[in-house]
């Protein structure tokens, strides 16, 4: 039979798990704006402005799930669009949920 203070801190590590679940996911949606920003910036070159926010968003979009080869026979490649570039923007919004996450369990959550 388990003890009573096994149960307790079981239930305890279940409960956390389920806030740091919510606080990540809540820490992805907030910073959408933040990986539009950087997407802009990387992507929007002078060559290849977009007019719009969302002509950004679908290029990247693009670029991302559509291969390289596919969009070569679509006539659509874009040739600032490398992979090192894509691994690096999803690398830096990697970095900012996790430095986000790292302050709120450093200084609110101890």
């Amino acid at each position: 039979m388990a003890d009573a203070a096994s149960v307790r801190a079981h239930a305890q590590y279940d409960c956390t798990l389920g806030i740091e679940s919510v606080l990540l996911t809540i820490l992805i949606i907030v910073n959408i704006p933040i990986y539009l920003l950087i997407a802009w910036l990387i992507f929007d070159t002078q060559a290849n402005a977009a007019d719009t926010i969302f002509d950004t968003v679908v290029s990247i979009l693009k670029a991302i799930f559509i291969p390289r080869f596919v969009r070569v026979l679509m006539e659509d490649d874009d040739g600032g669009a490398d992979t090192l570039i894509l691994v690096v923007y999803l690398f830096l919004c990697g970095i900012i949920v996790y430095g986000q996450y790292f302050l709120i369990e450093k200084y609110f959550f101890n």
